[in-house]
């Protein structure tokens, strides 16, 4: 697996394999505290940088659907490996992988505070049907998305698209607070952000952790569920 902007490898090669695309000039490292919690026994976690990051890439190269098209043939990899497949993605990078779905349907699809488009000025696109063939996917958005992730253009885009999804907003978190490092300091300072970062972000790994669990019950909006090590509330539609 050779991505040209990095591989993030978490746990070791088993019966799972979680495919993780980072957001716009987004670093596979800058997952690894929110990511690194998954990678259990029988779980790879593997965050795929799909292309370099630099002026071509500024300059809108590859497009969400050529990107898509790279995940693709890693998404084929995985299956003729004989191995479950799960998809996920973090901002456009949850577009992508949403994609990537409709071309080759997962075991399983998380999106985490998704953005549709290939900037804030685009129309909606991908996030108008739901790829076919899946089980329910999950969404996950940031009640703080700003400008980085526009209303339109976000999270609710998507459970809109699939009624069927799990959809919850997580409480006073930022479209970058789920990041590392330096990547979040400077997409707090773009986007804005929660008050507790960090809690934040281990309330998101709590929802991925217990959708790959299936421990998500059918209705969580009306059991007021909040998985296990969620330190941030979480309000499900």
């Amino acid at each position: 697996m050779d991505p040209t902007g990095g591989v993030l490898r978490l746990g070791r090669p088993g019966s799972r394999r979680l495919l993780f695309v980072p957001g716009f000039l987004g670093s596979p490292a800058g997952y690894r505290s929110l990511l690194a919690p998954l990678a259990v026994a029988g779980l790879e976690v593997v965050v795929v940088g799909l292309y370099r990051r630099g002026p071509r890439a500024l300059l809108g190269h590859p497009s969400p659907a050529e990107e898509a098209m790279l995940l693709e043939s890693l998404c084929r990899r995985t299956r003729d490996e004989g191995r479950e497949l799960w998809l996920a993605g973090h901002s456009r990078g949850g577009q992508v992988a949403w994609r990537a779905a409709g071309a080759v349907p997962p075991d399983g699809l998380a999106l985490v505070d998704p953005v549709d488009g290939a900037g804030p000025r685009t129309r909606p696109d991908a996030s108008r049907t739901a790829p076919h063939g899946l089980r329910r996917t999950l969404v996950v958005g940031a009640a703080r998305g700003g400008r980085c992730a526009p209303e339109r253009l976000g999270h609710r885009a998507f459970a809109a698209a699939d009624p069927r999804a799990w959809h919850a907003a997580v409480d006073d978190c930022g479209h970058a607070d789920v990041l590392d490092g330096w990547e979040r300091a400077l997409g707090r300072r773009l986007c804005g952000g929660g008050r507790e970062p960090d809690a934040a972000r281990t309330t998101v790994t709590a929802l991925l952790r217990a959708y790959l669990d299936d421990a998500l019950p059918a209705d969580p909006a009306a059991t007021g569920f909040q998985p296990a090590g969620a330190t941030v509330p979480v309000a499900w539609d």
